[in-house]
């Protein structure tokens, strides 16, 4: 009668629930110490989002104002320099922006001296304005020592510069109001400067607009010049007097003028300021002109919100440990049922039982191909038992049944080699007897090679049905799209289960990225395997030291990944290669064996490789019995 093999406390479902449990305990604790911090920050985010969001769209409302007043100038300016080239009047042209555009509150060409309408004299400016809530539009002609316009910065700076230009705020004698102006130089057709030409802002649009941005109760805004004085201020008295460094200075606070300096010279950020011993943050952007626009928050409003976060989130954690405790529990035992009545039905073919029931699938995945192959392990091993019965007639048929079973677990490998673009591969095996206990085994999937190689303990039968129960374990588990190390783990901790024989397996597995050429590996007690350089140097890959899979459950198996270089190749084998012997029991060796990569032709097709290395065993062992089973992997990318 056959027992169903139990996995009690060692499933792996059970390990997972009990690790989940652990998880969700440790987590919940870290999540109680950490919910503090976690709902400042969400605050501080959220909170200076807001505030920068608000903050940006003022800049872009300000940024919008000044980009129309230049372009009101500049669709003007071909016109300007035009009239004033053939001495006409061109008041008719500034008094026509100052009362199509309410945000121009005067506009000016000023000429260069002996130029313009008046070219005989020094001075010659025409300027319009209009006055308070007035629609018709004053124009004067102002100059001379009263007015000596060729030595302010709205006049200099553009002439000197050859382009554009805002000016810091004035006192506008002219308008009798504090503005800002956008001047531009104005050229003849022979490329002499006529003069400039400047459009003037009232500096209350501005003022208007940056205060009427109040994100939090007791927060204000800044607007600040070029050169770091208030254009807009809460305190009036600081407007045009004052700099963003005159308070830092004063109090002697380096790290406070350090960060004033920072808003000045920065594009945007968030800066924590000192005041007369309050905390603020000061949120700022760079406008279009050079200015800089602020939000200044008080630190305590920014994180009035904090307590009842703080609330939310314990509560949130909780019911969210409980809840992911609660539906991890269900997948994990819903999505590793099939695959422990996979390994016990293996388990139970590996002790005797060939008839053990397999699991029916639905699903057309990973499961549906471990089913699948599973059952032809089944119906392959069931009927080489039943033709093995039959050979104990005879000492011919038993030859006869021991062939069967050599090609039946020949026909398990896979053993049509693709013909592609981006990699050559070539495999070889050779058991010792009829039968034999060696592996190898490769696939593309999703533009991925992988491909493995192994060596089960002992010879024979035994050891025939463990390697094919290795080679289905391993294509079951590495197409569920775990790394190398979680594939060994798995493997190992599923022979572990029941392993009364002590059974146990070498591997080397890996996955090559086909696009990358990255490599990702991991040696379960294998041999070394051998990387040939694509200018031929040749040497062992040393890899970590890991247990064979089937010795001790549990065990942590290290992984590693490593860049191959276009060209190079790879050279997997079994210690039937490195241990054959010769007549006079010297064995064959790593030296003839790098020897035998190093010396032949990285041109070389797998096939060829593979090949000439197995005759140059041959030609060594002299007609030697072989003691070992022989297999032989080539992969060149």
């Amino acid at each position: 009668m056959n027992k169903r093999v139990s996995f009690t406390s060692r499933s792996i479902s059970k390990k997972l629930s009990r690790k989940i449990v652990l998880l969700t305990l440790l987590v919940f604790l870290l999540a109680m110490i950490a919910v503090a911090v976690v709902s400042l920050v969400t605050i501080h985010r959220e909170s200076v989002g807001n505030a920068r969001g608000a903050l940006r769209s003022t800049s872009l409302d300000i940024e919008a104002l000044l980009v129309n007043v230049e372009a009101n100038c500049r669709s003007t300016s071909r016109t300007i320099a035009y009239l004033a080239s053939a001495g006409g009047d061109v008041s008719r042209i500034t008094e026509e922006i100052v009362l199509s555009d309410k945000t121009i509150s005067g506009c000016a060409m000023a000429f260069e001296p002996f130029r313009g309408s008046d070219s005989g004299k020094e001075y010659s400016m025409v300027a319009s304005y209009v006055s308070g809530d007035e629609s018709t539009a004053h124009t004067v002609r102002p100059g001379g020592a009263d007015y000596d316009y060729l030595i302010m910065d709205w006049y200099q700076i553009p002439k000197l510069l050859g382009k554009a230009y805002w000016s810091e705020p004035y006192f506008d004698v002219i308008t009798s109001q504090v503005v800002t102006s956008y001047s531009t130089p104005i050229y003849d057709s022979n490329n002499e400067l006529l003069g400039i030409m400047k459009a003037d802002m009232a500096l209350s649009w501005l003022t208007d607009m940056i205060s009427a941005l109040q994100p939090y109760p007791t927060s204000y805004n800044l607007l600040i010049g070029r050169n770091g004085s208030y254009i807009s201020h809460i305190q009036r008295d600081k407007i045009l007097n004052e700099t963003i460094f005159a308070e830092p200075i004063a109090e002697g606070n380096e790290k406070t003028l350090e960060h004033a300096r920072q808003i000045m010279s920065q594009q945007e950020g968030i800066l924590p300021f000192i005041l007369k011993g309050k905390a603020y943050y000061y949120i700022f952007e760079k406008i279009k002109n050079g200015w800089t626009a602020v939000i200044v928050c008080p630190q305590n409003e920014v994180y009035a919100g904090a307590r009842m976060i703080n609330i939310t989130l314990w509560i949130v954690a909780i019911l969210g440990m409980i809840l992911m405790y609660i539906g991890c529990k269900k997948i994990i035992s819903k999505s590793t049922m099939p695959l422990t009545e996979f390994t016990n039905a293996a388990l139970t073919m590996a002790k005797g039982n060939f008839n053990a029931t397999i699991p029916d699938i639905d699903s057309e995945d990973e499961l549906r191909y471990m089913h699948d192959s599973l059952s032809y392990l089944q119906t392959s091993i069931n009927a080489y038992i039943k033709e093995l019965r039959k050979s104990l007639i005879s000492n011919e048929k038993f030859e006869n049944e021991l062939n069967i079973a050599s090609s039946i677990q020949r026909n398990m490998l896979p053993n049509e080699f693709p013909k592609r673009d981006d990699f050559d591969l070539f495999a070889a095996l050779f058991p010792a007897k009829e039968v034999g206990g060696d592996l190898y085994d490769f696939y593309v999937k999703d533009d991925h090679l992988y491909f493995a190689i192994g060596d089960v303990s002992g010879k024979g039968v035994p050891a025939a049905l463990f390697m094919a129960i290795t080679r289905s374990a391993y294509r079951f588990i590495s197409g569920m799209g775990m790394n190398m190390e979680q594939v060994e783990r798995n493997i190992n901790n599923a022979f572990t289960e029941g392993n009364d024989s002590g059974m146990f397996v070498t591997m080397f597995i890996g996955c090559l990225d086909l696009k990358t050429l990255e490599l990702e590996y991991c040696n379960a007690g294998h041999n070394p395997i051998v990387v040939i350089s694509p200018s031929g140097e040749a040497d062992f890959l040393h890899a970590k030291a890991n247990l064979a899979a089937g010795l001790i459950g549990g065990f942590q198996y290290q992984g590693e990944t490593m860049k191959l270089e276009k060209g190079s190749r790879l050279l997997l084998y079994t210690d039937g290669i490195s241990e054959a012997e010769n007549r006079q029991k010297e064995l064959f060796g790593e030296d003839r064996l790098l020897a035998y990569a190093a010396g032949t032709p990285v041109s070389t097709s797998a096939k060829d490789f593979t090949d000439g290395l197995l005759d140059a065993v041959h030609t060594f062992t002299a007609g030697n019995e072989q003691n070992d089973d022989i297999t032989v992997l080539t992969i060149r990318v």
